[in-house]
């Protein structure tokens, strides 16, 4: 199967500006700080796929609530503009196995670290705001019910008073 570079076949810019899928991840992925993740592995051994590039195919994972990693790999192969926003190359996406063990490799705390930060960055921007984040409970049907103590609610209240100031 051949492959060609499809950046010489569309203008990226001009796709984000116009579709309503792109520019979400485009901005998303600008605003990571992905500073303590190691890119590639620089110890013995190949250096492997674009550790960044996977940690942002994954955010597309959990975005888009795709089930599991083949459905990540099949959805990215299908939008190669996506694919070029990752960081990929078309014809070059790790396979599954590539998947799981970045994962498997990657500090559950570094995680944790780059989704703080990104979500500290979101709030102070205002693309994302405490009070729309509510703790959710299962009824007995199964159905999710929202519900908020009043002490969860005046805690909830002090965070965005400190937030604004």
């Amino acid at each position: 199967m051949q492959h060609f570079q499809t950046s010489l076949f569309y203008d990226l810019q001009e796709l984000i500006r116009n579709s309503s899928l792109l520019p979400k991840y485009y901005y998303l992925f600008k605003a990571l700080n992905l500073s303590s993740l190691p890119d590639k592995n620089y110890g013995p051994g190949r250096t492997g796929h674009s550790r960044h590039a996977i940690l942002r195919a994954f955010i597309i994972k959990h975005l888009e609530q795709i089930k599991s990693v083949p459905q990540l790999i099949e959805y990215l192969e299908s939008y190669p503009a996506l694919l070029e926003l990752c960081g990929f190359q078309l014809g070059n996406l790790p396979d599954e196995s590539q998947f799981y063990r970045s994962l498997k490799d990657t500090k559950n705390s570094i995680l944790k670290d780059i989704h703080h930060s990104l979500n500290q960055l979101l709030v102070k921007e205002g693309f994302l705001t405490l009070s729309r984040i509510r703790p959710r409970l299962k009824t007995r049907h199964g159905c999710h019910k929202r519900k908020q103590s009043q002490e969860s609610k005046q805690k909830h209240q002090r965070q965005i008073q400190n937030s604004q100031t």
